[in-house]
């Protein structure tokens, strides 16, 4: 199940709260980030945020991956700002909104090299390395199971599955791509 959709299992104060940290979790990484520009390591602080299904370990960040995703991370926190500081209530039914959460929570999770969920939610535990299944019957153009622009923080465990019935002619299946150097 595409994690977009375990998203949309959880209710609306649920789903509003996990928006919530996320978008500030995304401003605080950005900050750290701009403020240590200059340093080669940025740290996680454990975090025991009530949304979470378990805390967040204190871990690495991957201070390249911020850089790369700095323009995703704004633009994805400005699509939620209403939700996240405007008390707007997320309808869980929304597939375009619970799409933009899991964009943010993926580059939140390839930052801290590791998942990132939510109470109430089917997958992996919070804290554990990054999982990725992706199944096609054709793939005609590029298909990553995971991209990470900017690599991976240190020490991430990432497990890339992928079945694929045929490639085209042109086409690519990988399964992990750190920025063109797939692996």
């Amino acid at each position: 199940m595409p994690d977009s959709l375990t998203l949309g299992a959880l209710g609306a104060v649920a789903l509003s709260e996990g928006i919530k940290f996320l978008y500030d979790e995304a401003r605080e990484l950005l900050k750290r980030w701009r403020e240590r520009r200059d340093r080669d390591v940025v740290e996680v602080p454990g975090s025991a945020a009530e949304v979470l299904d378990a805390p967040l370990a204190a871990a690495e960040v991957a201070d390249s991956v911020v850089a790369e995703n700095s323009e995703s991370l704004t633009s994805l926190r400005r699509e939620l700002i209403e939700y996240a500081e405007e008390g707007r209530v997320p309808d869980p039914g929304d597939r375009g909104l619970l799409e933009t959460v899991d964009a943010l929570r993926r580059v939140l999770e390839v930052a801290y090299g590791q998942r990132i969920t939510f109470r109430g939610e089917q997958r992996e535990p919070t804290g554990t390395g990054i999982d990725v299944t992706v199944e096609a019957d054709v793939v005609e153009g590029y298909l990553a199971g995971l991209r990470a622009r900017g690599g991976l923080g240190p020490g991430t465990e990432v497990h890339s599955r992928m079945r694929v019935g045929r490639v085209s002619a042109g086409g690519e299946a990988v399964g992990v791509d750190l920025d063109g150097r797939s692996g």
